[in-house]
């Protein structure tokens, strides 16, 4: 019986895991451009507070509701964790790259 029980348990982080990385790919830049096209912040050049806020709202609101989620929702919480970790990790290295292509204008 426990061996189910960890196999669901683990399908669960994984399925989650794999929604939080499909969800960050869809959505994480489109949200950081109606940021800026709404606050009117260049994306060249690149820098300023202005500019890393617009690519950290959306990770703050998706961690704060996620957050709250958790605290709630006990049965999904291995989901929920999963969902937020590899959703915060690869909005990360989504902001990384974005900052390499609105600073590529400076190296051409």
């Amino acid at each position: 019986m426990s061996e189910r029980r960890g196999e669901y348990r683990l399908a669960l982080l994984c399925w989650g895991t794999f929604a939080g990385i499909l969800f960050c790919a869809v959505s994480y830049w489109q949200a950081v451009t109606v940021v800026q096209r709404a606050f009117d912040v260049p994306s060249f050049p690149p820098g300023g507070v202005d500019y890393w806020l617009c690519w950290a709202a959306p990770l703050v609101a998706v961690a704060t509701v996620g957050a709250v989620a958790l605290i709630v929702w006990r049965r999904a919480r291995l989901a929920l964790a999963g969902f937020l970790v590899a959703f915060l990790l690869t909005g990360l290295c989504m902001g990384m790259f974005g900052y390499s292509v609105d600073s590529m204008p400076y190296y051409m």
